[in-house]
């Protein structure tokens, strides 16, 4: 890609990938300016869904315009790879920012509402993020926020993009709603903002099970309070703890209420803060004397004598042992005596054994990608929920990988990580349908789950307007679905209901067959 000629922008070099695709920084060859160009991934392209949800991104992003949410510029396609043109932010992420240094609290509260001018202006547009977190947060060499990735964004009245519970979010940030898959407001952005300001101050996030699991991390989010700020970080007011505890509170109607409320909180402790700074000493043109001597000629010598003896004591304390050490070594004090270790030996088993002691990476950032999206991923024999499946960390080393869904060819095996981010791409390949008889007679390259899989499953694709809750034998299945919603199904009859919490409730009994697709709609407002 590096030289690239993509319209009228020059690819430069390469700034970073995610989930979705890559980001490139680009010279305008029209503007004379630096742009940074986000591709769609290439193994993603041919999706209609991932197409969707990147053109998407482009619209919320491009309907605001704000100082601390990020500019685009243009939305085209090139290649087969829709790609966005967004304005270059010269710095590094919230996320690289904490993992770096330790952030004083009046930095961090000026970050927090920059992140907050930027969400408010988003929800006055009816505009939720969804995926607030460090590493959607950018700073430029000022210090000025940049909110990115608006990928999944919820406009009022668009459709929905995520089906099956697919991309919800960054699961530690997640507040317990959007966890559960329930319709969202701005209080989810509220609470994820504050996650994110509860790891700008302690640098630890504020949910941690005790693996990393989906499981654990979602129970500590349902059921854990996160431990006091002033555990990890001193100096925090009860005033600071008051306003993280109202924005991680797990009840949305006793939860910070919006970002006006919290802005209103930040401000307050920001002049709380900047009281407490000392100010700026200047020194009285009156006071710019010569220094007084703080000893006469009288007691100079017996204080240069007082010093002297507390610097040999100082010396013996930490050099006499030294010296013993090295003169208790094995052959007296002939260090190079055959059958001893000499002292470039000795001091090479040294420098050894502190380079052991350095800490190094132990694991890498993964990112699978799927092909169909809703196919199982187990790692290591754990079943990943989707959201997992970005910035997931493994250690270094072999682990078994498992990608499965009824109607495809599973596919399963080992792989070895190694040190440096890792994208791994999996595209299933479709069972081709067979008759129960050719089925019989190659039962012995097929298990019996695929057997069952071509023989006895169909699909059915249901539409509900304008949304409801789909129902499929009284099990809900889809919640609050706005778009078409799949479903694989074993042959035969299936009662679907859909209600909708003001048009009332809807039901029909299909009946599936085999290797086929029945589409129905439910339409509330002309049935």
């Amino acid at each position: 890609m590096i030289g690239l000629i993509v319209s009228h922008y020059k690819i430069v070099k390469k700034l970073g990938s995610g989930g979705m695709g890559e980001v490139y920084l680009a010279e305008d060859a029209n503007l004379s300016r630096l742009v940074a160009i986000k591709f769609l991934a290439i193994h993603l392209a041919a999706n209609p869904e991932f197409r969707s949800r990147f053109k998407h991104e482009a619209q919320a992003a491009g309907s605001l315009n704000h100082p601390n949410i990020i500019t685009i510029h243009e939305v085209s396609e090139f290649e087969g790879r829709p790609y966005i043109v967004m304005e270059y932010v010269d710095g590094e992420s919230l996320s690289d920012l904490i993992a770096r240094q330790e952030l004083q609290l009046s930095r961090v509260i000026g970050i927090a509402i920059q992140i907050c001018e930027g969400l408010r202006k988003a929800h006055q547009k009816g505009i939720w993020h969804r995926d607030i977190k460090p590493a959607n947060i950018l700073l430029d060499s000022e210090g000025r926020v940049k909110i990115v990735d608006f990928g999944l964004a919820k406009l009022r009245g668009a459709t929905r993009l995520t089906t099956d519970g697919t991309f919800l979010g960054t699961l530690p940030y997640m507040s317990p709603e959007q966890v559960r898959g329930e319709k969202l407001d701005q209080r989810s952005d509220i609470f994820s903002l504050g996650a994110t300001l509860y790891e700008m101050i302690t640098r630890r996030l504020p949910f941690q099970g005790e693996t990393e699991t989906w499981e654990a991390i979602s129970y500590a989010i349902f059921h854990q309070e996160p431990e006091p700020l002033a555990r990890y970080k001193r100096g925090v007011s009860e005033r600071l703890q008051s306003i993280v505890d109202k924005t991680l509170d797990k009840n949305r109607d006793t939860r910070c209420p919006n970002i006006e409320s919290l802005l209103v909180d930040l401000r307050r402790e920001q002049d709380f803060l900047t009281k407490l700074l000392p100010p700026t000493a200047t020194v009285p043109p009156s006071a710019r004397t010569r220094p007084q001597k703080v000893f006469s000629h009288r007691y100079r010598w017996p204080a240069l004598a007082v010093g002297g003896v507390m610097l040999l004591i100082i010396a013996a304390k930490f050099l006499l042992p030294s010296f013993f050490a090295l003169s208790s070594l094995p052959g007296d004090k002939n260090l190079n005596a055959p059958g001893n270790t000499s002292f470039t030996e000795a001091k090479k088993n040294v420098n050894d054994s502190i380079e052991a002691r350095q800490p190094k990476p132990s694991f890498v950032r993964v990112i699978i990608a799927v092909d169909p999206l809703d196919a199982q991923v187990m790692i290591d024999g754990k079943t990943l929920a989707p959201t997992q499946l970005d910035n997931l960390n493994l250690t270094i080393g072999i682990h078994k990988i498992r990608i499965s869904k009824p109607g495809y060819k599973t596919r399963e095996g080992q792989v070895n990580l190694a040190p440096g981010d890792t994208t791994l791409a999996y595209k299933l390949e479709k069972l081709v349908p067979k008759t129960l008889d050719s089925v019989r007679d190659d039962t012995s390259k097929m298990t019996q789950v695929e057997v069952v899989q071509q023989s006895l499953l169909g699909t059915v694709r249901i539409l509900v307007l304008p949304y409801g809750d789909i129902y499929i034998d009284d099990k809900l299945e889809f919640q609050e679905a706005e778009s078409f919603q799949e479903k694989t199904l074993t042959v035969g009859r299936h009662l679907i209901k859909v209600v909708h919490p003001e048009l009332g409730q809807r039901q029909r009994e299909i009946i599936v067959e085999r290797d086929t697709t029945l589409s129905i709609t439910f339409d509330f407002k002309n049935e």
